[in-house]
């Protein structure tokens, strides 16, 4: 098993070395162990990270360096000799960036097929490309913003009562069907383009696809998640809340159990006061299937 957090971390090219890549979305008890190795003030995220690999750290890891905050946790990692691979990753999608892209992914290649004493087989990196664009038929709940733990994610998916549509860097991840052939160097190019063309992150020069997001008619709602010590996700909920015409919900996680938990008031308050349409005004003739929630009614301190 290989752990990755990052939606540009190339899995598939993994796969083709057999291994089962699993993304890392955990929140932790606490950070006992993460404050004795690094600043408190960086990215709950990392912290949160940091915890499960100091406790459970036996199998390879994958970064991008995405910010400061990643890069400092590999480095606390490797130093204490779990295996992490860290893949350089650029900032834009234009020519010269794919093509950088592109030799970080041979390079990966090549470190990974020393690491596991494995050959790269094409067919097997080809089998894992293909996943199908998922998204809700009418009206729907989005998630932007930063990541969110798993356990959290569960609770909004199951007492929402629309169809959520993950729009994080967990969740709007994509890659087509792989060209035929076992030039490695060309399946790395179109690999390079197929994994830069994801929906930007904020950490990107041109953000312009994700502003789109929040302009679909079907939308009815946002909840709309930061991470405390990240900076990135807070300057766009600035321009998210002046633009938008639904509803929006900003939450701030800290990466704990017990954050998650004291937010589960607020989502199911904001469930109880969304505008839901009638079903004569959904579009494409696609009635909202809203969930029989009862009477129930939310409140906090």
């Amino acid at each position: 098993m290989t752990e990755y957090i990052c939606k540009y971390t190339p899995v598939e090219l993994l796969s083709g070395f057999g291994a089962t890549c699993v993304l890392y979305n955990l929140s932790a008890e606490q950070f006992s162990q993460a404050a004795r190795v690094m600043h408190r003030n960086v990215c709950a995220f990392s912290r949160a990270l940091l915890e499960h690999r100091l406790e459970a750290g036996d199998t390879p890891l994958i970064l991008t360096n995405c910010c400061d905050s990643i890069r400092r946790t590999g480095d606390v990692l490797s130093v204490r000799g779990q295996d992490v691979f860290t893949i350089d990753l650029p900032h834009s999608n234009g020519r010269s960036a794919r093509r950088f892209y592109q030799k970080e992914l041979l390079r990966l290649m090549e470190t990974y097929e020393a690491f596991s004493h494995q050959a790269f087989d094409c067919e097997k990196f080809r089998a894992a490309c293909g996943e199908e664009k998922k998204r809700p038929a009418g009206h729907y709940i989005l998630l932007l913003g930063a990541r969110m733990s798993e356990d959290l994610l569960e609770h909004i998916t199951s007492a929402s009562p629309l169809p959520v549509l993950n729009g994080m860097c967990t969740g709007n991840r994509t890659v087509e069907k792989a060209p035929q052939g076992n030039d490695r160097k060309r399946l790395m190019a179109w690999y390079a383009e197929e994994l830069l063309s994801q929906p930007p992150c904020m950490r990107m020069t041109d953000i312009k696809a994700r502003e789109k997001q929040i302009e679909d008619r079907d939308l009815a709602g946002i909840i709309y998640n930061t991470v405390s010590f990240c900076d990135y996700y807070s300057f766009e909920y600035g321009k998210a809340e002046k633009k938008r015409s639904v509803p929006i919900l900003k939450l701030e996680t800290d990466y704990t159990v017990q954050s998650a938990a004291q937010l589960k008031n607020r989502l199911d308050a904001f469930f109880e006061t969304l505008r839901l349409p009638r079903k004569k005004e959904c579009f494409a003739g696609a009635p909202i299937q809203e969930k029989n929630r009862g009477q129930q009614y939310f409140a906090g301190v």
